[in-house]
């Protein structure tokens, strides 16, 4: 297991979460932000718009897993994505060090917590 952070090697769930992240960041243009449905300054306003879906196949599509795990990442990480390769070593060592193990059961079971009504990964 250590072979991995010796290596700088990313293993396979987090280089699934590393190609998300990317896709995500690489094509802003396409997702909109918080901040563009309502005039009210909250604490998530600056977070990818997750939208409202019905089928459960489709939350846990790629598309809908790409918006939660970018909102759920650290602000530092969010906020070098302006700068592409900042934002690539943050990623990078967010994950080397944080979830370097991560399965990807956990990336996608989602779920809403009650105190603020968000959906997070577990």
């Amino acid at each position: 297991m250590e072979l991995y952070k010796d290596m700088k090697i990313l293993p396979m769930y987090s280089q699934y979460i590393y190609s998300l992240i990317l896709h995500t960041v690489n094509n802003k243009h396409l997702y909109n932000k918080n901040k563009e449905f309502h005039k009210y300054r909250t604490r998530y306003n600056h977070n990818l718009y997750l939208p409202i879906v019905h089928l459960y196949k489709f939350k846990k599509g790629a598309y809908f897993s790409k918006i939660n795990v970018f909102n759920n990442l650290p602000e530092y990480v969010k906020n070098s994505s302006n700068d592409r390769k900042c934002f690539i070593n943050n990623l990078k060592s967010f994950l080397y060090i944080n979830i370097p193990f991560i399965q990807l059961k956990n990336i996608l079971i989602i779920r809403k917590t009650e105190k603020y009504k968000r959906y997070v990964f577990m």
